[in-house]
């Protein structure tokens, strides 16, 4: 089996790229074949030869995608200056990737895998263009991209595609003509477009494929639907098999900072520094907390009352 992956990176995050990409390789040594591809949204030369050698270490492959001349005609449709246009690279993959590739991997680089994608990538997505795990957002995240309060709003830092019915459908323009219908303003950048687009063509994962730092922070679910206004999200159940024997740990900012900062509270920060001295990066040290001393004393309160207390204190 061929696995295709997808990274986007700057050299802001070269670091996390390669960690994210190191324990790709650890855990998928089953593949016949791995592709990773990076959408390059500023990686310099020195950079990309660091993934070439680091990759080629493990006998697989690596292609670098440039992007800059795609996504500037996305400034027309009024994205802000205040957002990256770069974050809208995903958008772009049934295009950028090659006609013979009809499916692929997108995963967020803030992230490890701590287990195989084979039983994932071999999966029958049935009807569905998209697969990925349910995010917890309050309905108003929903309805500001005109998609019903009922509706499973998913979390986009770790998709599956369907990239051969996404070209059949010209998803491509059809995602960009939601942009510009928004004025460039959609809730949650290209993470809104895709739960907007295919709100009725997603096909909903286990958590354990994109276990969110909340899992972790929230004791029970019913807390994670309270504190954020959600809709009714996973059961207890899955969410404590996706923590105990996750597939992806996805560092999502939540109040424990992330883990290649000294002072990081995140239960699997281990994990991250594991792989991270497995890298051509093992000696890079940590970074400072850059959070203000205002967020910093909301973590504290946070740890030391609980969610339920904390949001009526706060809300």
């Amino acid at each position: 089996m061929h696995l295709h992956i997808a990274f986007s990176s700057d050299d802001n995050y070269i670091q996390h790229l390669g960690v994210a990409i190191i324990s790709l390789l650890e855990n998928n040594k089953g593949f016949d074949q791995i592709t990773i591809h990076i959408l390059d949204n500023g990686i310099s030369p020195a950079g990309k030869s660091t993934l070439r050698s680091l990759t080629a270490s493990y006998g697989r492959a690596i292609i670098f995608h440039e992007l800059q001349e795609l996504l500037q005609g996305l400034k027309a449709y009024g994205i802000p200056d205040t957002i990256s246009i770069a974050s809208y690279s995903r958008l772009f993959l049934p295009v950028l990737l090659d006609a013979s590739v009809d499916r692929v991997i997108y995963a967020d680089c803030d992230a490890v895998f701590e287990a195989s994608l084979e039983e994932l990538y071999a999966m029958d997505m049935a009807s569905h263009t998209v697969a990925a795990v349910e995010d917890h957002v309050g309905l108003s995240n929903k309805t500001n991209i005109g998609i019903s309060e009922q509706a499973r709003y998913i979390n986009a830092g770790f998709l599956m595609l369907d990239l051969e019915k996404m070209r059949a459908a010209d998803a491509v323009s059809v995602m960009t003509a939601f942009i510009r219908k928004h004025d460039g303003k959609v809730q949650h950048h290209d993470q809104g477009v895709i739960n907007g687009v295919f709100a009725d063509d997603i096909l909903i994962l286990h958590p354990k494929y994109n276990a969110m730092t909340s899992f972790w922070e929230f004791r029970t679910v019913r807390d994670i639907e309270q504190y954020y206004g959600a809709s009714p999200y996973y059961p207890d159940a899955l969410i404590q098999e996706a923590r105990e024997q996750p597939v992806f740990v996805h560092f999502t900012p939540c109040f424990s900072n992330r883990p290649w900062y000294s002072n990081s509270s995140h239960p699997l920060k281990d994990r991250y520094l594991y792989y991270k001295s497995l890298s051509p990066w093992k000696d890079a040290p940590l970074q400072k907390d850059q959070r203000s001393l205002k967020f910093r004393m909301l973590d504290m309160i946070f740890k030391a009352v609980g969610p339920r207390y904390y949001k009526m204190l706060f809300k």
